[in-house]
């Protein structure tokens, strides 16, 4: 059973900061204050930072939320292309395979956490066993 990407993401953010506290922290720094739409195939969910937490929720329809600073969209098979090397960031968005919408600075801010978990990641003994989680 597939697990899905929400959980998968919130169980790498905990391994993050058991593993690489640093990385862990320097992604929470650029990702304060920032709401996040996320579409993984049919899963939608949203991801805020406030007050150096990330809180994760599934999507539901209520037109009084804010509109988030970002919206990501992707599918699985893309994501482990992406980890895998298979596959840039640059390509991706130009297959359509990867849409990630906000303004240039708050972009950035996406960019630096992203390296920020990817560095973290490496160093990591635990984000392997997630990663073969997420394939099954």
């Amino acid at each position: 059973m597939h697990n899905d990407a929400m959980q998968t993401l919130e169980d790498a953010l905990d391994v993050l900061r058991a593993d690489a506290a640093a990385s862990y922290h320097r992604v929470l720094l650029e990702l304060e204050g920032l709401a996040l739409d996320v579409q993984v195939g049919d899963e939608r969910f949203d991801c805020r930072c406030m007050d150096a937490r990330l809180r994760f929720d599934a999507v539901r329809r209520d037109m009084r939320k804010p509109q988030p600073d970002i919206t990501v969209r992707t599918d699985r098979h893309t994501i482990l292309a992406l980890i895998d090397g298979r596959l840039t960031m640059m390509n991706a968005v130009l297959a359509r395979q990867l849409a990630v919408q906000g303004d240039a600075l708050t972009l950035a801010r996406l960019s630096r956490a992203v390296v920020a978990f990817s560095e973290g990641a490496l160093r990591s003994r635990g984000m392997r066993a997630l990663l073969q989680r997420y394939r099954a």
